[in-house]
């Protein structure tokens, strides 16, 4: 059984290191999800209070009861929490080095505001076959919280996560496979400010091994 690193624990919560390729709930076609893996390797059950994609790696709340799971809902969607990200993007690339998206996303026809912030970390060229392309390391923070935001955000704009098999650019993802193994999608949860008994604290976790591997090979003065 695959243990999930647990990064802080109290008698109402957890924050684990979720991995990439682990779902955070069972269903379809889902044998071993986040939550069955936690019950089991803790002895009860848990409660998420937030998601993150199957294929994104990152910090997650887990609560220990159905209160507590209600409670920190409210806080994980409220401005008491941030949560970052970091992105490797290939193709295009943002003009500033710096701002904010805000583009309107729709999820099952309703229109929903969506902003999130961003700041490129480095820039750098990589040729993809005969194509010239930009690779961006991007920081990111989430202002609102909807389904797949950072990852349609960044495809809308022009600069798709690398290897992103829904919202990417499918032909330059087989490219970035072949010629540098990049297979897994290049967004990782990295950075979780919360309270905590009064203050405010964060956790934080390195980049996965999927993600520096991928920036050692576009970026050769990358050191971790």
């Amino acid at each position: 059984m695959q243990k999930i690193p647990i990064v802080y624990e109290d008698t109402e919560i957890l924050i684990v290191h979720k991995r990439a390729g682990i779902a955070v709930q069972g269903g379809a076609r889902i044998a071993h999800p986040l939550d069955m893996l936690l019950e089991r390797q803790l002895g009860y059950k848990v409660y998420p209070v937030h998601r993150l994609d199957r294929d994104t790696d990152g910090l997650l709340v887990a609560a220990k009861s159905p209160q507590a799971a209600a409670r920190w809902s409210t806080v994980i969607a409220s401005d008491a929490a941030v949560k970052q990200y970091a992105a490797l993007t290939v193709g295009g690339e943002p003009v500033q080095d710096r701002g904010i998206l805000t583009e309107t996303l729709y999820n099952r026809g309703r229109a929903q505001e969506a902003r999130t912030q961003f700041s490129v970390t480095r820039r750098a060229h990589a040729v993809l076959d005969d194509e010239v392309c930009t690779a961006c390391l991007l920081a990111l923070t989430l202002q609102t919280g909807r389904m797949h935001q950072i990852r349609r955000h960044l495809a809308h704009a022009g600069y798709p996560i690398a290897a992103d098999d829904k919202y990417g650019n499918f032909a330059r993802n087989r490219i970035l496979k072949k010629q540098f193994g990049i297979q897994r999608l290049q967004l990782a949860a990295v950075s979780l400010t919360v309270p905590i008994k009064g203050k405010s604290r964060t956790f934080s976790i390195p980049y996965p091994a999927h993600m520096t591997q991928a920036i050692q090979a576009l970026f050769s003065d990358f050191v971790t």
